[in-house]
């Protein structure tokens, strides 16, 4: 019974540290410009979907009705301009400083997600979302 429970608090253990390794390199990405590693720990396409979601949702709230302001294949190759790997790559170092330097808070939101912030509150901060995807912690929206 002893190792059993030894065994299970080691895989809770790692389950809580896992999403904390991975904001670890993704920090080390950002710091290095290292397109690679930061390519494996994005989701670029729940990233662009997020987005214009969001875009959406004020575009609504502004003219307070639904249906959309452009036609979806206009959005959709503007936004996939728009978010490119280089470009959050870019948009992420222009921060002064590592991300672990300006993190004011991190910890789980749920099971599967983990949500990073950076900058204090009332400061305009950024917000960080991975995702647990296949066994992967993987950051799936960026909110700012």
């Amino acid at each position: 019974m002893k190792i059993f429970t030894r065994i299970l608090l080691m895989i809770i253990a790692v389950f809580i540290l896992w999403p904390y390794l991975n904001f670890y390199r993704l920090n080390n990405a950002v710091s290095t410009n290292n397109i690679r590693i930061f390519e494996q720990l994005v989701d670029i396409d729940s990233i662009r979907q997020v987005r214009k979601e969001n875009i959406e949702w004020k575009i609504q709230k502004f003219q307070g009705k639904k249906g959309s302001f452009l036609p979806d294949i206009i959005a959709n190759a503007a936004i996939d301009q728009m978010i490119t790997y280089h470009n959050l790559l870019a948009s992420l170092r222009q921060i002064n400083g590592s991300l672990s330097q300006h993190t004011s808070f991190i910890f789980f939101e749920s099971p599967t997600r983990f949500m990073v912030r950076l900058g204090q509150l009332g400061h305009n901060p950024l917000y960080i979302e991975m995702t647990l995807q296949t066994w992967f912690w993987r950051v799936t929206a960026i909110y700012e």
